[in-house]
């Protein structure tokens, strides 16, 4: 019993390491539209951020420009202030100087004779008008010489606060060009993150394509598996010939087999075809490829509108159609009315799968399903979401599909 417990508990170790082993061989992953989607959520929060900043930016460069502006007034003013300085000085000097040449000669000619041209006045009358007239002088000069100081000291004060508001705008000044070197780094690492984030979407887009094009081909591989496993058995190639022989010898038994087509069935239900660009296909094609496509126009939005633009830094409607297209490595026309006349033709709107091409009057838009697409509008505008209607001037003309 021992024994037996015992070789039971080493095939247990032995099954769990099996077990773990096998649990960390990593199987290919491939970028999904989810993932597309998530970094596209990272792009437009790091988009967010930009334009806050840009915006926050903007406010600064404004407020700067507005202390700039005081900073003139207050400079002007100071000049000014300095300038009736000196002339309330000027004036002030004078004042004191005539005051002072007055009072010499009243002391020069001696106090007696101001006493004696009072006294000798002809009568009371003329006495006390000379009495007035000498303290008015004196009263005059007196106030004469208060008031300059007076307007001197205004003026003083008026300087000294003045260039005060000036220290203080300086300050300011000083404090608004710290944020905004601060706001300037900032907002250029968050444009590099974006760029980043461009980057990083336009290789998952890719990698959706990739996995999409290989689930297409081994959809392809399987209808044609299928689509030969269900002939008749005289339509099947013998065991030991080859797939090349031609339609004589013995396999012309064949001939019941209606316009000899039996080998070109499974090309009329593969969804790559190009054919019959007249003709209405409602097929549903490979789902996953339409969804690659509508991934890769995801990662454009926000781009700005650039008539001729085939990038993210600007794309027009029919470069944004082509671009999303060859990311799955699907080739089309470059301009919307080759576009509009190109793949195949899917017919009404209840018809469409997301990755068709909505065309419209000189327009074209990839269709996303609930009959929304994702377009590049016009001059002034950038990629985005929009309803598949675009009004009465642009009405639905055609509805093309390339994979």
């Amino acid at each position: 019993m021992m024994k037996k417990g015992t070789k039971m508990r080493k095939f247990t170790k032995v099954l769990i390491s099996v077990m773990t082993a096998t649990s960390l061989i990593v199987s290919p992953v491939f970028a999904q539209p989810e993932s597309v989607d998530n970094l596209e959520s990272q792009k437009k929060a790091a988009q967010q951020e930009v334009d806050t900043l840009q915006s926050d930016l903007t406010k600064i460069l404004t407020k700067i420009n507005d202390i700039d502006s005081q900073m003139t007034t207050k400079g002007e003013k100071i000049i000014q202030a300095k300038a009736d300085l000196d002339v309330a000085q000027e004036k002030e000097k004078k004042q004191y100087a005539e005051m002072k040449h007055r009072i010499k000669i009243m002391y020069e000619n001696g106090t007696g004779s101001m006493l004696a041209k009072v006294f000798e006045s002809g009568s009371i009358a003329e006495m006390l008008k000379q009495a007035e007239y000498v303290q008015a002088v004196h009263e005059k000069d007196r106030e004469y010489l208060e008031n300059y100081i007076k307007t001197k000291e205004k003026i003083a004060s008026l300087k000294t606060g003045l260039e005060k508001d000036m220290d203080k705008l300086k300050e300011l000044k000083q404090e608004s060009s710290a944020q905004k070197e601060t706001l300037s780094k900032t907002l250029e690492e968050k444009k590099t993150e974006v760029a980043d984030l461009d980057q990083q979407l336009q290789a998952a887009a890719q990698k959706a394509a990739e996995e999409a094009a290989r689930k297409a081909a081994e959809k392809e591989k399987e209808q044609q598996q299928q689509a030969a496993a269900n002939r008749p058995s005289g339509n099947r190639p013998s065991g030991g010939s080859s797939n090349n022989t031609s339609g004589g010898g013995n396999q012309s038994s064949n001939s019941d087999t209606s316009g000899g087509g039996g080998n070109n069935q499974p090309d009329s239900n593969t969804s790559g075809g190009n054919s019959n660009s007249g003709s209405t296909n409602t097929g549903s094609g490979d789902m996953s490829v339409g969804q690659a496509i509508v991934a890769a126009a995801r990662t454009y939005i926000g781009t700005p509108y650039v008539y001729g633009g085939t990038s993210y830094n600007g794309i027009d409607c029919s470069g944004l159609t082509m671009r999303a297209h060859q990311a799955v490595g699907i080739k089309i026309a470059r301009t919307s009315a080759e576009q509009s006349g190109g793949g195949k033709n899917v017919g009404d709107l209840s018809n469409a799968l997301p990755g068709d091409i909505i065309c419209y009057p000189g327009h074209v838009a990839i269709y996303i399903g609930n009959e929304r697409v994702i377009h590049a509008p016009t001059e002034g505008q950038t990629v985005k979401e929009a309803s598949v209607y675009m009004g009465k001037s642009q009405p639905i003309t055609a509805i093309r599909r390339y994979w």
